[in-house]
């Protein structure tokens, strides 16, 4: 007997975390990180289209919780104001890697493969994302993520391009940002060093750590939302 496919195992866990009949040939590639091969339905379910996120080799103890964690998050998010959308996560179920989780399908590329209008920049637009998170009010988020005390502030955790998706197909630029398993409360510094990386050019466009910075300084004036 062989092993399953990964999209086998991607139909699978679709399947029993929503309680579908999707096959293999439902299933495409969406993209793959270090932790999780993503794959999305072909199928439309219930007006949406369907992600699975499935985890790539043993994920240790604490993986579970994480995904937990980041579902409880992006339901808080959710209610929000914000200058981006997340995913709505739908279900988990075990795989002998770890929890896969379904959520719902986010429109755009990768913010690095992103054709930008005049006067918009990959920093500009990390710099929006990360003040936005850490001008939340943090004490909702308090009820699902460790605080470590302070003025601890959301984090994104790992907002890198690939985890920030354009569409700039409408009127109007839509943001969506993905993959919120790092997710927790701390130093927002974090959060900016997590892109920066100790480099000085931080993106493919040649932007660099101080564009960044001098965005973001102006983005996260003002009061907690």
């Amino acid at each position: 007997m062989t092993d399953p496919t990964p999209g086998e195992l991607a139909a699978d866990a679709l399947n029993r975390a929503v309680e579908l009949d999707l096959g293999v040939a439902d299933i495409e590639p969406l993209a793959a990180g270090e932790h999780y091969r993503v794959y999305a339905s072909r199928r439309v379910v219930d007006g949406e289209q369907l992600v699975v996120r499935l985890p790539r080799r043993a994920a240790g103890i604490g993986q579970p919780g994480r995904v937990r964690r980041a579902a409880g998050v992006l339901e808080i998010l959710a209610e929000r104001s914000l200058p981006f959308e997340v995913p709505r996560t739908l279900g988990f179920t075990d795989t002998a890697h770890g929890l896969a989780v379904v959520e719902t399908r986010m429109d755009g590329v990768e913010l690095a493969e992103a054709a930008l209008d005049e006067g918009l920049s990959a920093a500009d637009i990390t710099a929006r994302v990360a003040a936005a998170c850490h001008r939340l009010d943090a004490a909702p988020f308090r009820e699902v993520l460790d605080d470590p005390g302070g003025n601890a502030r959301l984090l994104h955790g790992d907002l890198l391009p690939q985890n920030i998706l354009v569409d700039t197909s409408g009127d109007e630029l839509t943001i969506s940002v993905v993959d919120w398993d790092a997710v927790r409360l701390g130093d927002p510094e974090e959060d900016l060093k997590a892109v920066i990386r100790g480099y000085d050019t931080v993106f493919s466009t040649g932007e660099t750590a101080e564009d960044l910075r001098e965005a973001y300084e102006q983005y996260v004036a003002g009061p907690p939302t």
